[in-house]
């Protein structure tokens, strides 16, 4: 590949003796440059195709349907005290934002216990490790919960309570939202507000991800229902715009000029708007104010706003309002580096050892195996994570590659990123995991800061019963 012409910054001053008052008007057009969304159904519909519908729910002790009211799932244990679940299972994605809204018909019930819950759980056949939020009533009356779970595909060993409500509280009907990386990172929204964040657990969530909308009872008195509507997946929470002015402001704005969400813009012309915590889409405008509260940027008409998206205000121009002179910057901008100059690529290839493959991908070449050019893998990828900060608080994207390699694209060229290669524990069904040990220049450090043109090879090794 040839390289990109040199980093060339052209900034063209204009300055004329023209009396102008309250400029304050759009000079240029917010567009979109990728979509964050990954699957949405309103579970409205009546067409359940898309969905596993499955469970250990005893003859006759489950129920399924779906109308204009929403996705209902039935169960009914055979035995009081032994548990029974239903639930509707989505295809392996690799989102990290998980949406549905909740309905617990029950404020409560004769005998036992009944919860139906938003799950997301690894794909990995050997484990079962999840994260929900769950609706549980009993006797006494309700709560609603987050709750983690560890253990091997059959069974649950470890589940732990990490956040829970006041008993009989909340309404019976709750919005929820999950933001994992299946990692360390846990963020859940419950009715629009952040019930619980971290990013130091231990998951041991290998993604790809199943979301699951599930009921589980050991009651069996009655056939009892949970009521879904309106799933959806995104790559993240963050709405995120670039090339707009440095210091100024980007803000969604819906049909009313209700400011639902805001960012400020850093030196890089970069703004980060999460917007986990409403019902998405979003039906509203972007608009990119200078650092002196001056319009000028905006998309053209209402747009459809989904986490993940990335949006460009390229063309935004700082002006200045005067009543004797103004005073117009216009940037353009070409890079210069060894990768793409629209992006930031990552690979990810492997420390040879005689206990695995010398590749990912089908077919490779790999400098450290005596296959001479041509080696063979299984077809796998590793995943990574494109973050705005060093702690990789806010993710911009996220991707899977091999030695083929992956592009971010859509970023700020001025903008300073961060790659986290992540892990794979218990690493694609297998009892081993594949974990990062260095990048292609010898460095470790993990995440790593990288500039649009970068391209970063990342380098594994094979750790648990390999051999």
């Amino acid at each position: 590949m040839a390289a990109p012409t040199a980093m060339i910054i052209l900034a063209l001053v204009l300055a004329r003796g023209l009396p102008i008052i309250g400029v304050n008007a759009a000079t240029a057009t917010i567009t979109q440059t990728s979509s964050g969304l990954v699957a949405s159904d309103s579970l409205t519909t009546g067409n359940t195709a898309s969905w596993t519908i499955a469970g250990n729910a005893p003859a006759g002790g489950s129920s399924t349907s779906e109308n204009a009211s929403g996705l209902y799932l039935g169960v009914r244990s055979s035995i009081g005290g032994s548990w029974a679940g239903w639930f509707a299972k989505s295809p392996n994605t690799n989102a990290m934002l998980f949406h549905a809204v909740l309905r617990l018909p029950y404020a409560m019930i004769p005998d036992n216990v009944f919860n139906t819950g938003l799950y997301v759980q690894t794909s990995s056949g050997l484990l079962i490790n999840y994260v929900a939020c769950v609706g549980v009533v009993g006797s006494s009356g309700y709560y609603w919960g987050v709750v983690q779970a560890t253990g091997p595909s059959l069974a649950a060993l470890m589940v732990t309570t990490l956040w829970a409500s006041t008993p009989n509280a909340l309404p019976l009907t709750q919005d929820c939202t999950i933001i994992t990386d299946g990692n360390h990172y846990l963020k859940v929204y419950l009715g629009g507000n952040v019930v619980y964040q971290s990013n130091s657990l231990m998951l041991l969530m290998p993604p790809p991800f199943n979301a699951y909308l599930e009921v589980q009872t050991n009651s069996a008195s009655a056939m009892r229902f949970g009521n879904y509507v309106s799933y959806y997946a995104t790559l993240n929470e963050n709405v995120t715009v670039t090339n707009a002015p440095a210091g100024g402001t980007v803000k969604i704005v819906d049909s009313l000029n209700n400011v639902l969400a805001s960012a400020a813009v850093a030196s890089s012309g970069t703004a980060i708007i999460p917007v986990g915590k409403y019902l998405l889409p979003l039906t509203a405008n972007i608009q990119a104010y200078d650092s002196t509260s001056n319009l000028v940027a905006s998309t053209p008409s209402l747009v459809a706003i989904w986490g993940g998206d990335v949006y460009n205000a390229a063309g935004a121009t700082t002006t200045t309002s005067s009543t004797t002179t103004t005073s117009t910057t216009t940037t353009a901008t070409t890079t210069s580096s060894t990768g793409t100059s629209t992006g930031i690529t990552v690979s990810a290839h492997r420390i040879y050892a005689s206990y695995w493959d010398p590749c990912f991908a089908t077919t490779c070449t790999n400098p450290t195996a005596p296959c001479n050019t041509t080696c063979t893998g299984p077809g796998t990828t590793m995943y990574f994570v494109l973050c705005a900060d060093a702690s990789c608080v806010n993710i911009v994207q996220s991707g899977f590659a091999n030695e083929d390699g992956y592009t971010f694209t859509g970023l700020s060229p001025s903008a300073t990123y961060y790659v986290y290669p992540d892990d794979c524990n218990s690493c694609h069904g297998s009892l081993h995991n594949v974990v990062f040990q260095y990048w292609g220049d010898g460095s470790t450090v993990r995440p790593r800061a990288a500039m649009v043109g970068a391209n970063l090879a990342a380098w594994y090794s094979c750790t648990n019963n390999c051999a």
